[in-house]
Parts: C-alpha cells; sequence; structure tokens
C-alpha cells in the first residue's frame, strides 16, 4: 500500500522460509558450538562470561516485555485466547487515511481462513478476483 505495488513472491519466500530457516540454523549452531572465550592460554573468569550473554541477551528484553505485556492486556477468558488475539491486528490499527482505511477492515481479516489458507495468502498474496 505504500509504494503502490505488492511485496515480491520471491521476497514473501523468503520471509516465510528461507530467513526463519538460516536463523535457526544459526541459533541452534551457536549453542552448540561455543565456547568460554579465550585469550591465548588465558581462560577469562565465569563472572566475565555471565557479563557478555547479559550483554548479548540486552536487546532481546524489550521484545519480551512488550510481548508479555501485550497478551497481560489482551482481553480475553484465558491464558490461549489472550495469546493467541495478541497477534492479532486491534481495529484502531489501520492506516489514518479514510480512503485506505474504508477497506482496510475487509482486506486484512484473515480470520476465516484456515491454517493453510493463510499460508498461501502470506506466500502468494491475495488473489485477485476479476
Amino acid at each position: 500500500m505504500m509504494i503502490g505495488r505488492g511485496v515480491p513472491v520471491f521476497v514473501r519466500i523468503c520471509w516465510c522460509f528461507v530467513n526463519p530457516i538460516v536463523l535457526l540454523i544459526l541459533f541452534v549452531s551457536t549453542f552448540i558450538l561455543y565456547k568460554p572465550p579465550t585469550y591465548g592460554d588465558y581462560v577469562y573468569p565465569s563472572y566475565v562470561n555471565l557479563l557478555g550473554w547479559c550483554v548479548g541477551i540486552m536487546p532481546l528484553l524489550p521484545v519480551i516485555v512488550v510481548g508479555v505485556g501485550t497478551v497481560l492486556n489482551t482481553p480475553g477468558d484465558s491464558f490461549f485466547k489472550k495469546f493467541k488475539a495478541s497477534f492479532r491486528p486491534s481495529p484502531y490499527w489501520k492506516p489514518i487515511s479514510r480512503k485506505h482505511a474504508s477497506g482496510y477492515d475487509v482486506d486484512n481479516n484473515m480470520s476465516s481462513l484456515g491454517f493453510w489458507e493463510r499460508i498461501k495468502v502470506n506466500v502468494f498474496g491475495k488473489q485477485r478476483t476479476h
């Protein structure tokens, strides 16, 4: 909508499949191949290792805190319903322009679609009806 054309299918496939798989492989291999830092024969103390992990995890903390806050503040009867509803856009989250916002709820409502239909729409885009 911002640039007047959709995202190419190649980019969608990368977003949906290639990037998550590559990042998962990097994440798992980092933990499997991890060795405490050394400098020649010198082995750093364990508190330095802990400090490095804390510095590495700090950028993730805002994501975790905001995610937990969103789930807790989302209306719902159970934790599962709150968790599921927190992934849906708010009814107030739409373009500011009335021209673009008028069809927004209809265009982005995928709650009636099944699992595989959602994947198809996310990867290949909306099918145009003539």
